[in-house]
């Protein structure tokens, strides 16, 4: 133990070899069909959980008859007002796109980088749908849990 102008820094030294296991990705996960699987899987998850978190018609009634507004009830009860599987639908395509353009660019340049297209628009087609599961979805699947127990 070392001390150093009122700080204290508790240090142990380690006389055993690490022995951690080392994780290792199978070649298939990263496979053009396990990655449109995933794709479809975050999909379907996303659209479902999305399904369930939906404020209800009985709700919004239940707001019309007590006055309130429909953001302080879908606040309240975790609820989402507007589907936000549209939004990320767009972004894909525009994401899709972008690529594309960048693609035939490259091309029109004669540049040596080869994008295969099909994988390329998996891949951002699952990317977008699991940040759509962490970020936009995440919040509410947590507070609905606590809300619901």
């Amino acid at each position: 133990m070392r001390v150093v102008k009122d700080f204290t820094l508790n240090m142990n030294v380690n006389t055993a070899n690490f022995t951690g296991r080392m994780k290792d990705n199978p070649a298939l996960a990263g496979s053009l069909a396990r990655m449109k699987h995933d794709a479809a899987q975050a999909k379907a998850m996303a659209l479902a959980l999305e399904n369930e978190l939906m404020l209800s018609e009985e709700e919004r009634k239940i707001a019309e008859v007590e006055e309130k507004s429909l953001e302080d009830v879908a606040r309240t009860n975790y609820r989402l007002l507007a589907r936000g599987s549209e939004a990320v639908q767009a972004r894909i395509q525009k994401l899709i796109q972008e690529a594309e353009d960048a693609d035939k660019a490259a091309s029109a340049e004669e540049v040596s980088v080869v994008v295969d297209m099909e994988r390329e628009k998996v891949r951002i087609e699952l990317d977008q749908w699991v940040s759509y599961l962490r970020n936009g979805l995440n919040r509410y699947g947590r507070r609905m849990h606590r809300f619901m127990s």
